[in-house]
């Protein structure tokens, strides 16, 4: 039995309205965390990914990317601080691939590297009383996008009007009991992600786009002034120098199934399909709506019709 699910009894199934409820609250076991732990976690880090880890505060997270030689990322994480230990929140499924080969290069820093998933349970709120009811609860609130409030054993992560929260299972425990909302299934956080625009990179991902492909410039999770760190020299020709042909598209519409990420998405040309795109991340709404978040041609005109590949009934086009 999952720690959530001793908490829950089952975990939950229902899925999230577009019109969310005053307090919406959702179980996050399809995100997972990697702990970097050591006095130079932050040195080994910053020649890891595309932040500059060592401007970032104790109360700040940001988006970063940790990349392969050809600057295709292998990971895409929320990094932020634990007391003294620095945190990677990204989807669960890709930590077994992630967290290994980033291991591999800390052999020479003062740094451990292990997967925390089962250390901190996550939940996420949202909703117009999101906010009251951690502070009813007890729970101090950060004000800002992407603020930190660091807890005496967690901390809340604050993700444009809707919260993140890591606690030990005890811990989350005695905080779900003073929560009074409607509970959701846990991929109705990727839907909240997908209509805020924020990718995720599962495992079935790895290693096909370059961070500018997935709106990492556009989100802060690159920094373009600071020192080397791997894949750098592609990352930064793309955006001097141009070249990227791809980006990511917000679409909307409807199909007998909901896809997953890596499934292929066909762009109508006159009366005829031909390929068109890739799922990034995708949710469908109780109400039926399908939103997804792809990678296609970043050149797109704004009528421009999808289908997903097999479905021919299915109709997406771009969102507002």
């Amino acid at each position: 039995m999952s720690s959530w699910q001793s908490i829950l009894g089952t975990l939950p199934s229902k899925a999230l309205p577009k019109a969310l409820p005053p307090l919406a609250l959702i179980p996050l076991t399809e995100l997972g965390l990697v702990r970097l732990a050591g006095i130079e976690a932050a040195k080994f880090l910053q020649g890891q990914i595309t932040a500059d880890i060592q401007a970032l505060a104790k109360d700040r997270a940001s988006l970063a990317a940790q990349c392969d030689p050809k600057g295709k990322m292998l990971g895409l994480f929320t990094a932020l601080w634990q007391g003294e230990d620095l945190l990677l929140l990204q989807a669960r499924d890709a930590i077994p691939q992630q967290l290994p080969g980033m291991a591999k290069y800390a052999v020479f820093n003062k740094v451990t590297l292990s997967d925390a998933s089962e250390e901190l349970l996550l939940l996420g709120l949202a909703g117009s009383q999101a906010s009251a009811a951690l502070t009813a609860a007890g729970v101090p609130v950060p004000q800002e996008v992407m603020e930190v409030t660091q807890l005496e054993n967690g901390l809340v992560l604050n993700q444009g009007g809707r919260y993140l929260l890591a606690l030990p299972l005890e811990a989350m425990q005695a905080l779900v009991a003073k929560l009074d909302g409607a509970w959701f299934e846990p991929a109705a956080w990727q839907g909240l992600d997908v209509l805020a625009g924020q990718p995720w990179l599962p495992a079935a991902l790895q290693g096909e786009y370059i961070p500018q492909q997935l709106n990492l410039d556009g989100l802060g999770g690159i920094s373009f002034e600071k020192g080397c760190y791997t894949g750098q020299e592609v990352v930064a020709r793309m955006h001097y120098r141009g070249g990227n042909k791809r980006t990511l598209w917000h679409l909307a519409g409807k199909a007998a199934t909901s896809p997953k990420a890596s499934d292929e998405l066909e762009l109508k040309l006159g009366d005829s399909y031909r390929r068109g795109g890739v799922v990034v991340a995708a949710y469908r709404f109780a109400e039926g709506e399908l939103h997804l978040l792809a990678v296609a041609a970043n050149d797109l005109e704004p009528d421009s019709q999808f289908r997903l590949k097999g479905d021919e009934a299915s109709q997406l086009a771009l969102a507002p």
